[in-house]
This record gives C-alpha cells, structure tokens and sequence, in this order.
C-alpha cells in the first residue's frame, strides 16, 4: 500500500515537472521571440547546438603574463550562420601559416590588437594581416587575439614575446568599442579568476598593471571538445541540444547583458581614467618598439558598427573625444607615429559601411578587413630591401 502510494506520488510529481519545465521552455521563447529580453545567442550567429560545439576556444590559453593567447601549434573550428573557419597558431602562439625566428625579413610589420587583428571569423587569407602582406609585399606578423585584450595587453604581449622577432614597422589596432574597458579593474568581478591583466594608478597619469590574486593560469582556456566516445553520438546531441534550449539561451541572455562592459558608442564613452590608462599603455608601447628600432608606427582606430550607429542616432561628432586629440598631438609631434582614425575614412554609403562586417558579427568582415589594409598600408614607410 506505502510502495503504491509512494509510486503514485512520483507519477504525479513527475507530470507536474515536466508540464512545468514546457511551460517555462514555452515562455522562454515567447520572452525571446518577441524581443522582451534580447537573444544574444541569435543575435551573434549561434542559430544551433553546433555552433555551440564549434565556437574557436580550443586554441586558447590564459597563462602568460599578458594573458589571452594561443597554444602553439594548436587549431581550432569556429562556427556561426554566416561562417566556418579554421584557426591555426604557429610555434609562437601567433595566428599564422608559418614559424617565427630571427630568419623573418627585417623590414617585417608587427600588428598588435584585439580580436580584429586576430581575423575572428575569417579565413586566414581574408585576415588583415595577409591582406596587408599581399598589398605591402612585406611579411606580417600577427600578435593579435581575441578573448577580452586590451592596451595593457598590447604593450605587454610586445615586450614579453613579439620584439624578439625582426620588425621595422607596427601597426595597432586600437578597438574604442571595448578597449577603454578590458583592462578596467572595476570588472575584475565579471572575469572571475582568469588570468589577466589590470590597470592601477600610481599618479595624476602614471599607472601599473596587476593581476588579482585569485587568478588561475591556464593551459587551455576552455576546451570544446566533445567529452563523450566518439560513438556516443547521441549522449553529445542531448548536452548541446539542452545547452541551446530557450530557457538556458533567457538565462544565459539576462546574464550577458546584465554584465556586457562593452557599451553602445564605445567610441564616446571612456572614462577619463579608462582614456588616460588607454594612452599611457599606448604611449609605453610605442617608446618601446622606437627603442627596438622601429622606424614607423601606425595606430588604426576602429569603428564598430555600434559606434556608427550611435554617431548617427545623436550626432556626435568623433574627433572632439579627448583621447582622438591626445593621440592626434602625438602623431604631430612624433615623425615615426600616424595616427589613423577609422571615422574619417568609412565609405559614405551605408550599405557600404555595414559590408565592412559580417552579417552575424560585429568584427570585420572580408571587406573589412581588405578596407583597413588598403588604408593602412598608405600610411606605411616603403619597403626596404631584404
């Protein structure tokens, strides 16, 4: 009598569980759907449980002293609606097809960024670097990454790894969409225990850079790989397919937004000591590539298409930000120094513009990528003989 009552009580808490989990699975869509709370998923070309599988970490680590990077020698598959790439890092960690040693050309650019000089999302002939090669006729060598990098990064990613290598020239990518904010200590909370680099300030514009304490170094930053047999192909369905159900991507959706530190119009809303952190980094960085030799510097500051649009919607005008002025009076006053801002060059046609990204991104798109080499290289020193 107890076993029966016992089954029937489960029978029923069972149905009231599962009609429960329909209807918020139910309700997460509509909640999603409609627009109530924004897909961030959809929204960023993860459309189904395979691009969940194939999102392009596999190549990543955090355990150097500026912290993203790329294991060396390691690949990786990236996968969104509107593409599907292989990544490859060669014997540096470097996005590349082939090996640095002190053999590369001497008159070789060194490109430092973000996730726009790594080429995220695009082949690795539609990345800048090989478009600038092909335009240039010089070898590139590509010491961007993705993965939250920032100035600090920059400089230290230089002058811990990439001044070893022969270069006469460098190019940085200066991203205002979130580069006022990676290396902001205030978000130490949202990046947990990575391991990563800060910015603190020791003076009216003197800094240093730290890293919290609890920071975990790590050998693989996430591993996607599937984590059944390869002959349990069911059991690997089921985890991707309950990773992308609609309640999961509401969860997930409210957190990324909620947290986001990239803002909209990024290009117009640093912080006075996000832009005077911003400018020391850039500044160290460029003393220590002239000290290495460097004969010509071009920073490239670049646009997003939330920034074009913030422009458009309030009339901003880009040029009047304090950090544009500081680094156009160091450009005055250094020969070896351009700076390029994105702005002034974008094509006037709208349809244009937004063919410099991808469809499901926000990163360059081909185009874009072969529209910032073409602009780039022009401010560039002709090349010298090998």
């Amino acid at each position: 009598m107890i076993k029966g009552s016992l089954q029937a009580t489960l029978r029923s808490a069972s149905i009231i569980f599962g009609i429960t989990a329909i209807f918020i699975e139910f309700t997460s869509y509509a909640v999603l759907k409609i627009g109530i709370v924004k897909d961030v998923f959809r929204s960023n070309g993860v459309v189904n449980p395979d691009h969940l599988r194939f999102q392009g970490y596999d190549w990543r680590n955090e355990k150097e002293e500026w912290g993203a990077w790329h294991i060396p020698n390691s690949t990786a598959r990236h996968v969104r609606s509107c593409f599907d790439v292989n990544y490859k890092a060669n014997n540096a960690g470097a996005r590349d097809n082939v090996e640095y040693d002190s053999s590369l050309p001497k008159n070789s650019i060194l490109l430092l960024g973000d996730s726009f000089a790594e080429g995220y999302g695009v082949s690795h002939g539609e990345t800048l670097a090989e478009k600038l090669k092909e335009i240039t006729g010089r070898k590139v060598l590509n010491f961007g990454t993705s993965n939250n990098f920032g100035p600090v990064q920059y400089y230290l990613v230089y002058q811990k790894l990439a001044k070893q290598y022969p270069h006469s020239s460098m190019v940085i990518l200066f991203l205002p969409s979130n580069d006022f904010v990676d290396n902001d200590p205030s978000l130490i909370d949202l990046y947990k225990d990575r391991h990563r680099p800060y910015f603190r300030q020791t003076g009216s514009s003197k800094f240093e850079y730290f890293h919290p304490t609890n920071s975990v170094k790590r050998e693989r930053f996430l591993s996607n790989a599937n984590p059944y047999p390869q002959e349990d192909i069911l059991r690997e369905r089921i985890r991707y397919w309950l990773t992308y159900s609609n309640t999961v991507r509401l969860m997930r959706s409210v957190r990324i937004i909620k947290s986001n530190p990239a803002r909209e119009g990024g290009w117009f809303r640093a912080t006075p000591i996000q832009a005077k952190a911003s400018m020391f980094y850039l500044s160290k960085l460029i003393s220590e590539a002239k000290s290495s030799g460097v004969s010509d510097i071009v920073i490239f500051a670049i646009p997003s298409q939330a920034d074009i649009d913030f422009k458009r919607k309030t009339n901003s005008d880009p040029n009047s930000q304090g950090w544009v002025k500081s680094l156009e009076q160091l450009s005055d006053t250094d020969r070896s120094l351009t700076f390029v801002s994105g702005f002034d060059l974008l094509p006037k046609d709208v349809s244009r513009q937004k063919s410099l990204f991808l469809k499901c991104d926000g990163h360059w798109s081909a185009n874009g990528n072969k529209w910032s080499a073409d602009i780039i290289a022009k401010y560039l020193n002709k090349p010298s003989q090998y």
